[in-house]
Parts: C-alpha cells; sequence; structure tokens
C-alpha cells in the first residue's frame, strides 16, 4: 500500500509541474499574439483596410493562438 501512495504522490506532482509548464507557455504566447495582432492591424489601417478587417483578422489569430496552444500542450 506504500508504494500505491507513493506513486500517486508521484503523479500529484507532476500534474503540478505540468500546470506550471502550460501557465508559462499561455503567458509566452499571449505576449507573442499581442505583438502580433498590433501589427497585423497596423498593416491593415496602413493599406486603407476597414474596421472589419481588423477584427477578421483578431478572430483568425485567437484560432491559431488556440492551435499553437494545444499543440504545445502535447
Amino acid at each position: 500500500m506504500g508504494d500505491g501512495s507513493r506513486a500517486l504522490e508521484r503523479l500529484r506532482s507532476i500534474e503540478f509541474q505540468l500546470e506550471l509548464e502550460i501557465a508559462y507557455l499561455e503567458s509566452v504566447l499571449r505576449s507573442q499574439l499581442g505583438a502580433i495582432l498590433a501589427e497585423a492591424a497596423a498593416a491593415v489601417v496602413a493599406t486603407g483596410g476597414t474596421k472589419e478587417m481588423v477584427v477578421f483578422l483578431n478572430k483568425r489569430s485567437q484560432l491559431r493562438y488556440l492551435l499553437i496552444y494545444c499543440l504545445a500542450c502535447y
């Protein structure tokens, strides 16, 4: 029974470490996403784009962020 409880504690420790890593990856990806969105919005405005185009780019970038996040987690 001692081995089982040690194994469970080890699994909990690994789970906690993974949660920390995921939180770190989220923060890094969010900061990069902000820079990408700002650059895309500036490019759209500079070329005479509309507000709707900026909203479209924003939604598309969020989908990319979600994909990157999912890949980073696995």
